[in-house]
């Protein structure tokens, strides 16, 4: 059994059975330098960031009029998107025959560019599907030609200056998938404008059931037409139409639909660390792949389950990190970061004895020390002890040697890092 001294020191004995001449030796130089433990960052891998983004049509450019061959002005959204998202051009325009060079960075930061054909977009035509006419009951309306094909699909205005709210129109047509469509009593207005729920692509009758002297027209509102890009960006750098128009276009974003790795601000370690995932938001239902290396050089991966308004922490330490990515598309916000970690002051070689260490405080601050022993695995706690400034503590005063086995580490967390000096001397164990 282990026993602890009253000064909160771990009980060793000497596997030698050396003199206490011996014990008191130096021995070798193993070590020296300052206690530089890890202090918690919560944010130091990942700034807090969405996981998703929510459409906003005119979150990269408001809405402006394209002038060929300058870039539109664009908001400061654009410079940085996390996470990585598609764009889209919107107008209520017919902008097709303008394209537009959509120049930025790819979800991996690498340099992307492609060209959008603009939107075909239909502005507000009160009478585009059927010129102002008195309705006659049974009779369908005398309908535009392109009431046949209505790109983009859109609703339908009834417009008239009188009272036809006596008379109800049956309406004929494709919805906006290209289905057949049908509403059979809309009723006529009053003195105004009135607009159908359904999208229709195309409108092949509009028949009343009554008739009237009052004349109608039918048309569409303001109906915008949008556009999307083929790749996901995390920046744009500039969109420039190749052509320009009085009317408006604007660049955005719609919502997302997958899942992008978190943006790094860090991805090297020294030394090697657990990694943190903190959110105030429920994200316990999402899994994420932490991917990297550990010290040794070697590949690692761990699934990770998302915090719940916490912070959660992974098993392995990572030396470099490539990586952390959500398994699925989940909402809210979370950064990365690491743990308080203790710092390695020694990992053994070979089996050795350690015979003295000295620390000294090099603060003006009180500077408390916690050594922890890790023995084939398992952390045993050691020392605890404060040091005041420019205090000097001297371990092992006439104890015996520590043996420490092959991979066995001494592993301490100060107050403040880089604050206290070390020495540690001692020699290979001998049979």
């Amino acid at each position: 059994m282990r026993n602890f001294t009253p000064d909160g020191r771990l009980k060793v004995s000497s596997s030698s059975g050396g003199s206490g001449a011996e014990e008191a030796s130096f021995g070798a130089l193993l070590r020296a330098g300052f206690l530089t433990p890890l202090l918690a960052d919560t944010d130091g891998i990942a700034l807090l960031q969405p996981l998703s983004a929510t459409a906003d049509a005119d979150g990269l450019a408001l809405a402006q009029a394209p002038t060929a061959t300058t870039p539109l002005v664009l908001e400061a959204a654009a410079a940085a998107l996390i996470p990585p998202r598609w764009i889209t051009l919107t107008s209520i325009a017919d902008l097709s025959a303008i394209t537009f060079a959509v120049v930025g960075q790819d979800s991996d930061g690498g340099a992307q560019n492609e060209n959008l054909a603009g939107p075909a977009g239909a502005p507000q035509d009160a009478d585009g599907i059927a010129l102002a006419q008195t309705p006659a009951a049974a009779t369908s309306l005398a309908l535009e030609a392109a009431a046949a094909n209505l790109v983009p699909p859109r609703l339908l205005t009834f417009t008239s200056a009188g009272d036809l709210s006596g008379v109800s129109f049956e309406i004929i047509g494709l919805d906006e998938g290209g289905d057949p469509q049908t509403v059979p009593a809309f009723a006529g207005p009053n003195n105004q404008t009135l607009t159908t729920v359904e999208r229709w692509n195309a409108v092949t009758s509009i028949t009343p059931n009554a008739t009237s002297a009052i004349t109608l027209t039918v048309g569409w509102p303001d109906t915008s037409a949008t556009v999307m890009s083929l790749n996901a960006y995390s920046a744009v750098n500039s969109i420039t139409p190749d052509g320009s128009s009085v009317s408006n276009v604007q660049a955005g974003w719609p919502d997302s639909t997958q899942s992008f790795p978190l943006k790094l601000t860090l991805g090297i370690f020294d030394p090697s660390r657990r990694v943190t995932l903190t959110s105030s938001a429920n994200l316990s239902g999402l899994d994420f792949q932490l991917s990297g290396t550990d010290a040794q050089g070697a590949s690692i991966n761990e699934i990770l389950a998302g915090p719940n308004n916490t912070t959660v922490t992974s098993v392995a330490r990572f030396a470099a990190l490539t990586a952390i990515s959500p398994l699925t598309l989940g909402t809210g916000t979370l950064s990365a970061g690491w743990p308080d970690e203790a710092y390695s002051l020694y990992v053994a070689p070979t089996a050795v004895e350690i015979s003295h260490l000295y620390a000294r405080n090099t603060n003006a601050l009180l500077q408390t020390v916690d050594m922890t022993l890790v023995v084939d695995g398992v952390e045993i706690p050691w020392l605890i002890f404060d040091l005041d400034e420019d205090e000097v503590v001297s371990l092992f005063r006439g104890e015996a040697a520590l043996p420490l086995s092959t991979g066995n580490e001494i592993r301490v967390m100060s107050t403040t890092p880089g604050a206290v000096s070390f020495t540690l001397h001692g020699r290979e164990q001998t049979a």
